[in-house]
C-alpha cells in the first residue's frame, strides 16, 4: 500500500528537518503498473513536488517505482526504488533499493554529494521499518500490495 510505503515522508523527521508531504493518489488505477502518484510539500521553506509511477509489480512480490516528468526536490534530480518480498526460514526477507541521479546545478550537486547517500540509507531505512509494522500486523498477502 503506497500509504505505508511513503509514510516516513507525512511524518516530521530530523532528515526532513521538520517538513512534511502529501501524498496525492493521482490514477485511480489498480496498485500494478502505471499508478501514479505525487508527493508536495515544503523543506526548509523550499517547495518539493514530483509525481512517481510503479514501473514493475508483482502482487504480493515486488514494486518498482520511478520519479517522471521534472521532479521538483532538493538532493536528488529524480530516483528509482524498489523492494521485494520473499518467504525465508522463520519469516519474511525484504530487499529495498534505490538508484538516484544527483542535480546537475553546482548547488544541488554539492548537496546531493553531501546528502543524498545519508537520505537514501535513511528512506530505505524507514520503508524497512513500516514494512516490519504492516507485516507483522497483517497476513502477508495483505501487505505487499
Amino acid at each position: 500500500d503506497i500509504r505505508h510505503v511513503g509514510e516516513h515522508m507525512a511524518e516530521g523527521s530530523l532528515l526532513l528537518i521538520g517538513g512534511r508531504l502529501t501524498l496525492e493518489i493521482v490514477a485511480s488505477a489498480p496498485p500494478g503498473v502505471g499508478a501514479r502518484y505525487r508527493y508536495h510539500g515544503r523543506v526548509l521553506g523550499i517547495r518539493l513536488d514530483f509525481s512517481e509511477v510503479v514501473t514493475e509489480w508483482v502482487r504480493d512480490r515486488r514494486k518498482r517505482w520511478r520519479t517522471v516528468d521534472d521532479p521538483r526536490l532538493l538532493i536528488l534530480a529524480g530516483y528509482e526504488m524498489g523492494f521485494a518480498v520473499a518467504p525465508s526460514a522463520g519469516g519474511t526477507t525484504l530487499t529495498l533499493d534505490i538508484e538516484y541521479e544527483l542535480p546537475r546545478s553546482w548547488p544541488g550537486r554539492l548537496l546531493g554529494r553531501l546528502l543524498a547517500r545519508s537520505y537514501g540509507v535513511w528512506c530505505l531505512g524507514s520503508i524497512g521499518d513500516g514494512a516490519k509494522r504492516v507485516l507483522e500486523t497483517t497476513r502477508p498477502a495483505e501487505a505487499a500490495r
